[in-house]
């Protein structure tokens, strides 16, 4: 029985959940038959046996046989490192995964492929350390001769050999032996081959930098320079060329970018520009540009952007045919994938300031190479640990040293808005990668976007598209992604989506972060505070108010018949001004409305008599109240603190910023604004009485506080974004005149007994108490019957207790 369960653990190393328990009680079983063979280094039986079922089981056709068996015989040729040699492996090799001629094709690549997990077993065991240069020279030989007979092996051999020569401390006889295989098969390179190459070049870099002395060895004599004009176009085709999505996750991408722009671009800089051009210009519009291609194209480009110390470095490699391949292809990018090989997602971290890099492991492919940290030798310490100093970066230090110019990133926003086909790129790729570009402008590149998206919405290749004549199924298909040709895109124009889109934009380039930073105090700024932010802040009223009439002229000037941008237009406009713009700003606004409607050139609004009328009476209120604003102001400067006047001027302003939103409204919603226009007349009526009676007003009248209120209240339960930012503008400027009955009449609104949203809930609250009512009232009338019954009953005794005496 004993001996039956220790076979089943030869079954159970099939099974993934179990193979780890199995392969401990083997080992401990195995542990107890050698102690008690007594002899330490004959084997026993069991051992050998042990040792031909799991070489046996490497050359299994089953994936979780071959990792179960391998993992077991890695931690029995480790924990019986003193009693295995290396001939009783190499005898077992030979006998149970024997390479016969009768064996088909398929048969004998599964066999070659265990025959190298098996070699890697012993490199990854501690019998390397027991085995004499010849015997070390066997296995080397061995697993480069795999890589002749298999392609698809050279990954797991290349990775055997890496940790080979790490064991070794990059002998130079081993490394003689792998370069000789290299060099030999230049012309058939892969991309594993690629990545041992890059790992011999990174051993003692800077002794490829400089003038190597006699004592060290060196690697460059022998190594294939990469980094060469000549050579990249090679190297481009074997970084692209990938056998399938799972050589993304190779660090030789991140190798090759590190060396590449940390190192060799600071020799030769026109080496970066050679290698992408060759990217753009070769791979890109070849005719057999597979998906695997693409998706190998956009891990090289991540790679290089996580290794980029300039912005301008990045716009080198934002180049049409790139662009439109990544907006073509992005929606084809495996979910497991996409952090590390989207490029607009990358990108995006990258402007973003949230990339974690993590050195070696990173998800994103980065990697610090650390540059000359194998030691060769050592006389060569010194120079190795102080190269090591220079390799280990930490993330903070590579954050530090990306520096942004804002050229760079203005040319990068107009690579993706310049081009109807990359406009939507954000919504393509979902990312905010356009968004992000923004938020790193500074003032003077802020405006200059302004500038960008004004020459945008000034075209009249959006327009074309809205005269009535709806696109043909061609044009719609075909919009800035049909390709003549091979690399060359069909030209489109702007439609009315891509227009209202920059419209948005720019209705947010006026609230930009940078706008205001400039005006932070600073102990250097502090002596000329009152000229220079007087003066900068008239600048940037200026700038933000030529940027709300451009946007308002636009929302009035647009063809009523074109009901779609004539629409998105104004709304765009309103959201504009729900925004806490100046008060200024409002009046020049309002200004330069009354001039349109003047001279009649409001193409998006027909201006009603009755519209006319309440344009009117706004416009003689704003002036009205502008005078008493200015007469209030007047006094208040000549008396002392006065609270009553300060309140006073509070309440008149917030009447004339109602007014001013109001008229600005009706471009909007002038049915809305009417009514509420009325209403604020009313609201301002009461108010002035009150302010030319000396005695108190009737009492069964309103104060003018609660009809404002109520008139808020209705405002906020408006849908319009503008009307409840108006409210909560102006009602931080009457709170001070706030009564009673006005704090009542909004918490009565506030109350959440009341809660239409909870109305359903207090129905079966009502209808569980009716229900409860109705069983006390059932219990009572059973109660009832229950005591009538008794008083019948005690009657009919009474009545036979006479009869029972006579």
């Amino acid at each position: 029985m004993e001996s039956q369960s220790v076979l089943d653990n030869f079954d159970n190393l099939r099974k993934p959940p179990k193979f780890h328990h199995a392969c401990c009680k083997l080992i401990k079983h195995l542990d107890r038959s050698q102690q008690n063979k007594g002899k330490a280094e004959v084997l026993s039986q069991e051992m050998k046996y042990a040792l031909k079922r799991l070489i046996r089981g490497m050359g299994s056709a089953d994936q979780g046989t071959v990792v179960g068996f391998s993992a077991c015989l890695a931690a029995l040729l480790k924990s019986h490192s003193d009693i295995i040699n290396i001939s009783t492996v190499h005898e077992y090799v030979e006998s149970e995964l024997e390479l016969k001629s009768s064996l088909l094709r398929g048969e004998e690549g599964i066999v070659t492929f265990g025959r190298v997990l098996v070699y890697g077993c012993i490199i990854r065991s501690d019998i390397m350390n027991q085995l004499n240069k010849e015997e070390k020279s066997f296995i080397l030989d061995q697993l480069l001769l795999f890589c002749y007979k298999r392609s698809y092996v050279s990954g797991p051999v290349y990775y055997y050999i890496e940790n080979f020569l790490k064991i070794v401390n990059f002998d130079k006889k081993y490394v003689k032996i792998v370069l000789s295989h290299v060099l030999n098969n230049k012309f058939h390179m892969n991309i594993d081959m690629l990545h041992l190459l890059l790992t011999l070049q990174n051993v003692n870099l800077p002794s490829l930098m400089a003038t190597t002395q006699s004592k060290a060895f060196a690697i460059a004599s022998s190594l294939p320079n990469i980094y060469e004009l000549d050579t990249v176009p090679e190297f481009v085709n074997i970084l692209t060329d990938i056998r399938s999505t799972d050589d993304l996750n190779l660090t030789v991408y991140a190798r090759f970018a590190n060396n590449l722009l940390h190192v060799y671009s600071k020799q030769s800089p026109r080496i970066v520009k050679e290698l992408w051009n060759e990217v753009e210009t070769k791979v890109l519009t070849s005719r057999e540009l597979t998906l695997n291609k693409k998706l190998a194209v956009f891990k090289l480009f991540c790679s290089l952007i996580l290794h980029c110390e300039t912005s301008q470095q990045i716009v080198t490699f934002l180049t049409p045919n790139f662009l439109h391949t990544v907006v073509k292809v992005t929606s084809d990018i495996p979910s497991d994938l996409v952090h590390s090989t989207s490029p607009m997602f990358v990108l995006n971290e990258k402007f973003s300031n949230k990339l974690v890099l993590k050195r070696k492991t990173d998800k994103l492919g980065y990697e610090t190479v650390e540059h000359g940290t194998t030691r060769v030798n050592h006389e060569e310490e010194e120079t190795s640990d102080a190269s090591d100093s220079d390799g280990d970066v930490s993330d903070d230090e590579v954050a530090d040293t990306f520096r942004v110019e804002g050229k760079d990133v203005l040319t990068m926003i107009e690579l993706f808005l310049r081009d109807p086909a990359l406009i939507n790129v954000e919504k393509i790729t979902h990312t905010k990668i356009v968004q992000t570009l923004i938020n790193s402008l500074d003032k003077e590149n802020v405006h200059r976007l302004a500038t960008l998206y004004k020459s945008i919405l000034d075209e009249n290749g959006g327009q074309q598209r809205t005269n009535g004549t709806p696109p043909s199924k061609k044009q719609r298909h075909g919009r800035g992604g049909k390709e003549n040709g091979i690399g060359e895109h069909k030209k489109t124009s702007y439609n009315n989506k891509d227009k209202i889109y920059i419209l948005s934009m720019l209705s947010k380039l006026v609230l930009h972060p940078s706008l205001t930073q400039d005006h932070r105090v600073t102990p250097s700024t502090q002596g000329g505070k009152a000229n220079g932010d007087a003066c900068g802040d008239s600048e940037e009223q200026a700038w933000k108010y030529e940027q709300v009439e451009y946007v308002f002229d636009l929302a009035l000037g647009v063809s009523p018949w074109n009901h779609e941008l004539a629409a998105a237009y104004k709304k765009a406009l309103f959201s504009l001004l729900g925004h806490q713009l100046h008060h200024e700003l409002l009046e020049q606004l309002v200004h330069h409305a009354n001039q349109l409607v003047v001279n009649g050139q409001t193409k998006n609004m027909k201006m009603t008599p009755e519209i006319s009328a309440c344009w009117s009476q706004c416009q003689d209120m704003i002036t009205k109240l502008k005078k008493k604003i200015a007469s209030a102001a007047g006094k208040l400067s000549k008396t002392s603190i006065d609270s009553a006047a300060g309140s006073k001027k509070s309440i008149l302003i917030a009447f004339h910023t109602m007014y001013l939103q109001l008229c600005l409204y009706l471009f909007l919603d002038n049915s809305i604004s009417i009514d509420v226009i009325e209403e604020l007349n009313h609201c301002y009526e009461r108010f002035d009485e009150k302010q030319k009676k000396t005695s108190t007003v009737d009492s069964e009248e309103p104060h003018w506080i609660e009809v404002v209120t109520e008139l808020f209240l209705s405002l906020l339960s408006k849908e319009s974004q503008l009307l409840r930012h108006l409210v909560g503008k102006v009602f931080k400027l009457l709170v001070p005149t706030l009564t009673v009955q006005t704090v009542q009449q909004i918490l009565q609104v506030l109350d959440p007994s009341k809660n239409p949203l909870k109305g359903d809930g207090l129905e079966e609250s009502d209808d569980e108490d009716e229900d409860d009512n109705e069983d006390e009232d059932n219990a009572a009338s059973e109660d009832e019957e229950v005591d009538n019954e008794a008083v019948e009953e005690e009657e009919e005794e009474e009545e036979k207790k006479p009869n029972v005496s006579k």
